[in-house]
């Protein structure tokens, strides 16, 4: 008996050491895995990632003697990437950024290893839709969080395909300023005139400039097209844009086809269904599944030149291609986890239903039996008015919990959570759910400009990689 304190002891100590707070264990356990390539230095080498980004080495990229390069790699491409590798999309001024892509580059052996900066990496980051808007940014460490600081300088901030992104520039300009009164921004609904989606794959290039500038000049030509479109939608006339050049035309559709892509716009003949003269396109209307409409034939495949972000990596680090938010405010936004010291690790998060957007909440006070999560101090610049779930997810042991809370954000906002066992597919499932697409949202958002970025395959290929 005179032993029962002793054993007692232990118990209370085994029992305290289990639950003693583990931060890390969730992102540990959850974030996306880091893959290993070996280079060899002195050839031209190509990688492709798992999640279909492409890394270029040169012969002369590496300033090392050594043989081989050990390269460590992490892609995160969608948000539920972003939340469970613990990365925000905030700039370290504070300001909101929306992620189109990240990407973190280090050479692990040997050690001393560097990027020649006459022969940098260069990276063709992968995305459903490439925006006008994007830029370039590198990751900085601040008190363990990684944040985002835009590359100013000329050669290391640009995009190889920089003359596309202009035309998508262009494009967004000219069909804002032209376009956007009679034709929905989000391209899925019908406004004054009928919605743009997909029509790249509908329309060849020349008929689109020719309408563009006179539709009724097409039809008092007799062309069916134009003509089965006006008995559509009359008696709306179409205002002649004979001002614009060939170039300016190509740079709208070149916007639409983008933005078509990563709205994800459904594919459907409603919007086109006529009776059109198929011969400008070289189709034959007899193999229609729908008589009558242009859903006939199969979509041509789309400009791979709007598939990808390219640019140059001059040292390793963290890259992210982002846009700033300039429609933003400050917002408070308060969260309080129920029997919070029962966890071992928390996380909590702010995600958008239709943004790439990923604000983790910082923890305000702890050990008590309820914990508090807010914004950092200065670090509150939010997009107001919108819909946005407030996500939390905890780890005790090896069981799993999680919660969610639908909100609108306002000036002000508190949220209480009570958290409930769940399993790790679940929690996975509940961080990838956030983003949806025009198609499900399409019939309550009408004229609303919707920027929804599309997830990344579910099953995304295999590492590999080619010497040269």
């Amino acid at each position: 008996m005179r032993h029962l304190p002793f054993f007692f002891l232990i118990a209370i100590c085994c029992w305290q050491c289990a639950h003693d707070t583990q931060p890390g264990a969730i992102r540990a356990l959850l974030e996306p895995p880091r893959q290993t390539f070996t280079i060899t230095p002195g050839r031209d080498t190509s990688v492709t990632c798992a999640g279909g980004t492409v890394l270029k080495f040169y012969a002369k990229t590496f300033k090392t003697t050594a043989t081989t390069v050990r390269l460590e790699v992490q892609e995160l491409l969608t948000v539920s990437d972003m939340v469970r590798a613990g990365v925000s999309t905030r700039s370290t001024d504070g300001r909101l950024l929306e992620s189109d892509g990240m990407i973190y580059l280090n050479a692990t052996e040997p050690a001393a290893v560097g990027i020649n900066p006459d022969c940098p990496v260069e990276i063709q980051l992968p995305t459903n839709a490439r925006q006008a808007d994007m830029a370039l940014f590198k990751g900085v460490e601040n008190n363990g969080t990684t944040e985002w600081q835009r590359i100013t300088d000329p050669q290391a901030a640009a995009f190889l395909n920089t003359p596309t992104t202009n035309t998508l520039r262009s494009g967004k300009e000219l069909f804002e300023i032209n376009c956007a009164a009679c034709h929905c921004c989000n391209l899925a609904n019908n406004l004054t005139g009928p919605p743009l989606g997909h029509i790249t794959r509908y329309r060849d290039a020349q008929w689109l400039r020719d309408y563009t500038r006179s539709s009724q000049g097409l039809i008092r030509r007799g062309d069916t097209m134009a003509t089965c479109l006006w008995e559509r939608w009359k008696p709306v006339i179409m205002p002649d844009f004979k001002s614009l050049s060939d170039k300016d035309i190509d740079a709208i559709y070149a916007w639409v086809e983008s933005e078509s892509a990563r709205l994800a716009v459904p594919l459907g003949a409603d919007n086109y269904a006529c009776n059109p003269d198929l011969e400008h396109r070289g189709f034959d209307a007899d193999t229609a599944a729908f008589p009558g409409s242009l859903m006939a034939f199969a979509a041509p495949v789309r400009n791979p030149r709007l598939d990808s972000y390219m640019f140059k990596a001059y040292e390793f680090g963290w890259y992210n291609c982002d846009v700033f938010w300039e429609e933003t405010t400050e917002a408070e936004l308060s969260v309080t986890v129920k029997e919070a010291e029962r966890y071992d690790d928390l996380i909590v998060s702010l995600l958008y239903d239709r943004r790439k957007v990923n604000l983790p909440l910082g923890s305000i006070y702890e050990g008590s039996p309820e914990a508090c999560f807010a914004f950092n101090e200065g670090k509150r610049c939010i997009l107001a008015f919108e819909p946005a779930r407030v996500v939390a997810v905890a780890l005790r042991g090896d069981k799993w919990y999680s919660a969610e809370h639908p909100l609108v954000i306002g000036a002000k906002n508190d949220v209480s959570l009570s958290l409930q066992r769940t399993d790790k597919n679940d929690v996975e499932a509940v961080l990838k759910k956030g983003i949806k697409t025009v198609r499900e949202k399409v019939a309550s958002q009408d004229s609303i400009a919707v920027r929804t970025p599309l997830p990344c395959p579910c099953s995304p290929p295999e590492p590999r990689f080619e010497e040269q």
